[in-house]
C-alpha cells in the first residue's frame, strides 16, 4: 500500500501544540470536546491542506493512507484488565481523539459510539485486554480474520478512521484491506447468484455477544453476502449456511479475498480512513519476537456515519450517538 497524504513535519508540530489545549475531556463530555476541535480546524492553517484533500473526495476511492500525523507525544502504560478504563483516568492529552475527529468533521461524517463498545466512547482502542486475547474483535491478541466491522449488528457505521498510536515493528503485524468490488468483479456468475441469496448468517461479534444477553439469545437473521451493488457483508470463517451448496461458494469467497487483499505494517502517526461497505479488513499477526510489545499495541479508532438521522431510533435514551447495543 502507498501513502496517499502526508503531512509536513511543520504542519504535524503545530497541530500536536494546538491539539494539546483542550478544556473538555473526550470520554466525559463529547459534545463539547467536539465544538472545540471545530474552532481549531477552523482557525489552523496547518491543516488546511489535509481539508483540502479530504473535500476534494479522495477519500471517495474508498481507502486514504495518511502518514505523519499528529499523535500524542507522552502515552500511558494500560495494564492487560482494564485498559479501557486506564485510559480515561491517565490519558492526559487528546491529540489522537482531536485528530480523528477532525477528520470525520471534513469528510462531513458524524461519529457514533455503541454502548457494547466501550461503554459507548466515541473513541475506542484497538488494544488488547486479557480476557479477550483469543477472541476475534478489536480486543484479540491473535490475527483477525477478515470482516465488515459490525456484519451482523443492527446499526452499521459506513466509515472506519484508525490511528496507530503504538506499534514495535520488532512483530511483524500487518493491517489487511480488500476491495469489494474487485472481489465481486473475479467471483464466477454461478457464485454471485447464490452469495445475493438470503441464505447465509453471521454469528454476533464477540464483543456484542459478550456484552448484549439481549440479542445474543437468538439465532442471527439470515442475509445475503453481496448487498446492493458492491457491499459484501461477510466475516471470514464465522458467516455460514446450512445450505450446502452455499457453503462451498463461501470458500472461493475467502481465497478471492486473500488473492486480492493489500497489506501495510502501520507505524505511530499513520491513519487509514476507509468505507466500512467498500472495504473488507483484518489483521495479521505474522511473527511475534517480543510478546509485551505486542501486548501493548494500541491503534485508536472511531466509527462514522454519513446520515446520522437514520441512526437516532436506535440510540441510548441517555446519549445522543451511542447506538443501544
Amino acid at each position: 500500500m502507498n501513502f496517499n497524504y502526508k503531512f509536513s513535519e511543520k504542519e504535524n508540530k503545530n497541530l500536536v501544540t494546538n491539539f494539546s489545549n483542550f478544556f473538555s475531556h473526550p470520554y466525559k463530555n463529547y459534545f463539547s470536546f467536539k465544538k472545540e476541535v471545530s474552532e481549531v480546524i477552523s482557525e489552523n492553517k496547518n491543516i488546511k491542506r489535509f481539508m483540502g484533500y479530504l473535500k476534494n473526495n479522495e477519500s471517495e476511492k474508498g481507502l486514504s493512507l495518511i502518514s505523519n500525523c499528529p499523535i500524542d507525544e507522552v502515552l500511558p502504560n494500560l495494564t492487560k484488565d482494564n485498559p479501557v478504563e486506564e485510559k480515561r483516568n491517565l490519558k492526559k492529552t487528546f491529540i489522537a481523539e482531536a485528530f480523528l475527529e477532525s477528520i470525520s468533521q471534513a469528510m462531513n461524517l458524524e461519529v457514533i459510539g455503541h454502548k457494547s463498545v466501550n461503554n459507548g466512547d466515541f473513541f475506542h482502542d484497538i488494544y488488547p485486554i486479557k480476557n479477550m486475547y483469543q477472541s476475534q474483535s478489536q480486543k484479540t491478541l491473535d490475527s483477525l480474520k477478515f470482516h465488515k466491522d459490525f456484519t451482523n449488528h443492527f446499526a452499521r457505521p459506513s466509515h472506519v478512521i484508525v490511528l496507530c498510536l503504538r506499534n514495535d515493528p520488532v512483530n511483524e503485524i500487518v493491517s489487511t484491506f480488500v476491495e469489494n468490488q474487485v472481489v465481486i468483479e473475479n467471483l464466477p456468475p454461478q457464485d454471485l447468484k447464490l452469495l445475493k441469496q438470503p441464505i447465509y448468517y453471521t454469528p454476533f461479534d464477540d464483543i456484542s455477544a459478550k456484552k448484549i444477553a439481549s440479542i445474543t439469545d437468538k439465532k442471527p437473521l439470515e442475509h445475503a453476502i453481496i448487498e446492493g451493488k458492491n457491499n459484501i457483508r461477510y466475516f471470514e470463517g464465522r458467516t455460514t449456511s446450512d445450505v450446502a451448496e452455499a457453503k462451498k461458494v463461501l470458500e472461493h469467497l475467502r481465497l478471492l479475498i486473500h488473492e486480492y487483499k493489500q497489506e501495510y505494517q502501520m507505524q505511530p502517526g499513520d491513519c487509514v480512513i476507509f468505507n466500512n461497505d467498500l472495504y473488507l479488513h483484518g489483521k495479521e499477526v505474522r511473527k511475534i519476537n517480543d510478546i509485551n510489545a505486542l501486548q501493548n499495541r494500541w491503534l485508536m479508532k472511531i466509527h462514522a456515519v454519513d446520515n446520522i438521522k437514520a441512526f437516532k431510533k436506535h440510540f441510548s435514551p441517555e446519549q445522543y450517538g451511542v447506538v443501544n447495543g
